[in-house]
């Protein structure tokens, strides 16, 4: 039986790279599944690989090619250093952008970190101490810290605090939507955080309300970040 997604590994310009064979005979929104369902079956064997991506087998447009590189990132440990393409010219182009993202991909100031700005797919932020990121964490970016990580943005992609074996280290962000959480040595993965809900006074939605991930007990809890929680935290 034809498999919907086959993928094979190949080497870019002497980076990591994988090729996906798209079937292209089935439903875009069929192909999306195959491809989240390939990717975690896969996810022991990518760990935090940094890739070139090719899709081959059908034509994409620039949404669909969009939505399948957030599914492999969401589905998996690889960050995607860009999409590699058939047209010569177009992979010119990557090329450099690939060039340009090697140069700036790993940050290690010596203080306190203070990023402004969008951290795309592929890219990594790391510091010593704490981080600030004054806006989004996409899928696929990565923060590594040996202190706490501030996001005054979404967090969709990878946070790894107190690294260094700090386990009052915290990630916060506006929006706490992410790949990956790491406090310490203790991982955990979208889905595998709970959520600490809290009883609202009023009968009120809130649509959003900031969040705070920490460690107790061997376990990451997302919390809302409120001055009892604030309250709550060793900051020596």
């Amino acid at each position: 039986m034809k498999q919907a997604v086959t993928i094979k590994g190949n080497i870019h310009k002497g980076c990591k790279g994988i090729t996906v064979i798209l079937d292209p005979e089935i439903s875009f929104s069929d192909l999306c599944s195959h491809v989240m369902e390939k990717f975690r079956e896969l996810s022991g064997f990518l760990k935090n690989d940094q890739m070139v991506v090719a899709f081959e087998g059908r034509k994409l447009t620039m949404e669909q090619e969009q939505t399948l590189l957030d599914i492999i990132t969401e589905n998996s440990d690889i960050g995607v250093l860009y999409l590699m393409e058939s047209d010569p010219e177009k992979d010119l182009v990557y090329a450099q952008k690939l060039d340009a993202a090697l140069n700036q991909q790993m940050v290690k100031p010596d203080e306190n970190m203070f990023y402004k700005g969008t951290l795309r797919s592929g890219q990594v932020v790391e510091s010593e101490s704490s981080v600030v990121i004054i806006g989004d964490v996409n899928p696929g970016g990565k923060i590594v810290s040996g202190g706490n990580i501030i996001i005054l943005g979404s967090l969709k992609g990878i946070a790894c605090a107190g690294i260094a074996g700090n386990r009052q280290a915290f990630v916060v962000a506006l929006e706490m939507k992410p790949t990956q959480i790491r406090i310490d040595n203790i991982v955990a993965k979208c889905g595998d955080v709970p959520q600490v809900k809290h009883r609202l006074k009023r009968k009120k939605v809130v649509e959003s309300v900031p969040k705070i991930a920490v460690l107790r007990d061997e376990n990451i809890f997302i919390e809302n970040l409120d001055r009892e929680t604030l309250a709550s935290l060793d900051l020596c």
